[in-house]
């Protein structure tokens, strides 16, 4: 089970000049139900997710890259490239920036998975976090990988 919010950016924390990134590739077989391809770094990912926004279910498995350099190429929408910044916060979550190459250019979004959904609604986040767009359909990758935004 997969528990986050998610939220505009403000502006980005001085963190980002130092933090880890991950470069990502992700694009879609299917929308409806939600199975993606994921390249993060040189690892390779096949994820099925379930309906939801806060709360939805997450079922993510490792394949080899042959498998995915097959299956890309029966994907659907378009290919989001985005870069990663893996922010610690001060409350002692993680934040994950991400900062998006394609198909929105100078879109960023945070996401922050937390381990219940009471930490979720207690969650206070820091000034650099903007509005908060959990439910907001539009910010949700397949929807951008399908609308462009």
């Amino acid at each position: 089970m997969e528990i986050e919010k998610k939220f505009r950016v403000n502006y980005y924390p001085k963190e980002v000049m130092t933090c880890p990134v991950k470069r990502i590739k992700q694009s879609y077989l299917s929308i409806t139900p939600e199975v993606r391809l994921r390249s993060v770094n040189d690892e390779f990912y096949l994820t099925i997710k379930g309906e939801g926004t806060i709360l939805r279910t997450e079922n993510e498995m490792k394949i080899i890259e042959e498998t995915f350099l097959d299956l890309i190429s029966r994907t659907i929408g378009t290919t989001i490239i985005k870069n990663r910044f893996i922010i610690k916060l001060d409350d002692g979550n993680t934040a994950e920036l991400d900062v998006y190459e394609n198909p929105v250019s100078a879109v960023s979004v945070v996401e922050v998975e937390f381990l219940s959904a009471v930490d979720a609604d207690k969650f206070i986040p820091p000034d650099w976090f903007g509005d908060e767009v959990t439910q907001e359909e539009r910010y949700k990758n397949k929807n951008i990988a399908m609308r462009h935004f």
